[in-house]
């Protein structure tokens, strides 16, 4: 074990950037027990427009990141324990530093798309962190499912046609989402990667937040307000968190991927088949979505 400990030791000095990864990862774990817990979660959807939210809200002077984007603690690594998970956020010296510095709280936060659909997450989250600020933001359920689709294909792990995948889905994910309501921590792979349909559901996804969380703990987006006036978006989202306003510069979409259109008879079959659950979404958030009218 020496000998391969000292031979990894030499390769990462051999390559600058990852042996500065490394050192700041150890740093971080060293440290962790004098670093906070984040003030707010992104928890989905997933390819709603996530990633360029997160990047955005981040320019804010007063909001830092977390060490990633996606920390996927509640959903792969609830096991590595809660050390961990702090290890990823800034150091209470340094939020000190900057109150003293500024007058002003700094903030951190994640972004894990896959938190808002994994059943269990709400109630392993509530305990760890009962006053966090969790931030939803929401596509049409039938681009979301075509654009998760597409993200699978440019990663080679999925071999059916689009509209074979959506007709077993839930033969590819069943077994694992009943197993994964048994045991938090089972991987579920297969419900994650292929959840094309079920991840449109919001209605029953928020519901099940809401069990654990009270409303005024959430702030639900979407992703056509984003790209249309994102400036008005990040206003809301600074006005949650209760941070002074700002204006962020060179607001362009970012992580925006191109494919060919759906099959029209497939576009009209999945606009009957989410039409009920976007009404209950509707009733439940007292609020209009204007998808496929």
């Amino acid at each position: 074990m020496g000998y391969f400990k000292s031979n990894a030791g030499n390769w990462l000095r051999r390559h600058p950037r990852l042996y500065t990864l490394y050192q700041q990862n150890v740093f971080r774990k060293i440290t962790s027990r004098l670093r906070g817990l984040p003030d707010f979660v992104i928890i989905g959807a997933q390819k709603s427009g996530t990633t360029a939210l997160y990047l955005f809200i981040i320019r804010h002077p007063a909001i830092t990141h977390a060490a990633t984007k996606e920390v996927q603690y509640f959903t792969r690594y609830f096991k590595r324990g809660k050390l961990w998970y702090r290890s990823n956020f800034p150091t209470n010296l340094s939020r000190h530093y900057f109150y003293k510095k500024t007058n002003q709280r700094l903030l951190s936060g994640e972004a894990t798309p896959e938190y808002i659909f994994f059943p269990t997450v709400p109630s392993i989250m509530k305990e760890i962190l009962p006053n966090v600020k969790l931030i939803v933001i929401l596509r049409n359920p039938i681009d979301r499912a075509y654009s998760h689709y597409h993200h699978n294909l440019r990663r080679n792990r999925e071999p059916l046609s689009f509209e074979k995948a959506i007709e077993v889905e839930e033969e590819r994910c069943g077994w694992e989402r009943k197993q994964l309501i048994k045991n938090p921590y089972f991987i579920a792979n297969s419900y994650s990667h292929y959840s094309y349909l079920a991840r449109g559901i919001y209605a029953d996804q928020l519901e099940n937040w809401f069990k654990h969380y009270d409303r005024k703990n959430f702030l639900v987006l979407t992703m056509d307000d984003l790209r249309k006036n994102p400036q008005r978006v990040l206003n809301q989202v600074f006005d949650f968190l209760g941070v002074f306003p700002f204006q962020v510069k060179n607001l362009q979409n970012l992580n925006v991927h191109n494919h060919k259109e759906m099959n029209e008879d497939t576009r009209k079959f999945l606009v009957e088949y989410f039409r009920p659950h976007n009404k209950r979404l509707s009733n439940l958030l007292q609020r209009s979505f204007d998808w496929d009218k």
